[in-house]
């Protein structure tokens, strides 16, 4: 039996069936009739959506249906929720913009869904969502964070959700301080060389997100790697 508690070694239990080639990933399941799905997404960091023509990629072999942020509009399918709320230093709840699941009107970050491909095989998807002409108002856009934070900077969101004065609590989590206390340390450094960027960190899955649906005579049945998304989807 392994020693338990805190700095214990623990054994692992996955390792085998990963590097014996037997783990099973969500791209892993095949279901009868089981359809595939393409994104396309936008380039640009910032652009209006003008217009998108799919009428070359819908009449290609294989493909079920495609779909755009208009879609949804019109079938009032809402917005994806926001996972973490927080407030602003004042105490005021958080500006959500809208956030729908395929970007409507605008793209507001690189590689934002702005249609979806359905077809039977993921190859025709991909070659449909070639086809999928999207024209866009490339607006500007700001990449630098110091910048961002400028008044003249440009808003992604036309109707201005910016959560200002954000501050971390100074209890509650190891290691967080208040933001003043940050900006007198570096007032009062014996040698500050100025401010620089630096990536923030988040862990990464082993497998990114993937869903599959299947339709049990009006019962849905579901795979996937996260266990907190299922019940959010109701």
């Amino acid at each position: 039996m392994s020693a338990t508690g805190i700095g214990a070694a623990v054994r692992r239990k996955e390792d085998l069936r990963f590097i014996t080639g037997k783990g099973q990933y969500t791209d892993d399941i095949n279901r009868p009739g089981q359809t595939y799905i393409y994104f396309v997404r936008s380039p640009h960091a910032h652009a209006r959506i003008k217009k998108i023509d799919s009428a070359e990629a819908a009449r290609m072999s294989g493909v079920v249906a495609v779909l755009t942020g208009a879609d949804l509009a019109n079938d009032k399918i809402g917005n994806l929720i926001c996972g973490w709320a927080i407030s602003s230093k004042d105490g005021s709840p958080m500006k959500m913009s809208a956030h729908p699941a395929i970007a409507n009107v605008k793209a507001c970050h690189v590689g934002d869904a702005v249609a979806v491909v359905i077809a039977e095989t993921l190859g025709q998807a991909k070659d449909a969502g070639e086809k999928v002409k999207v024209d866009y108002e490339v607006l500007p856009a700001v990449a630098d964070p110091a910048q961002a934070q400028s008044s003249r900077a440009p808003l992604i969101h036309d109707d201005d959700p910016v959560m200002r004065r954000i501050e971390e609590p100074a209890v509650g989590r190891r290691g967080s301080r208040p933001r003043s206390a940050m900006k007198k340390d570096y007032r009062n450094a014996a040698r500050a060389t100025g401010l620089f960027p630096i990536e923030g960190m988040y862990r990464i899955d082993l497998e990114q997100t993937g869903l599959i649906w299947v339709d049990r005579r009006e019962q849905l049945g579901a795979w996937h790697q996260g266990a907190d998304v299922v019940p959010r989807l109701g």
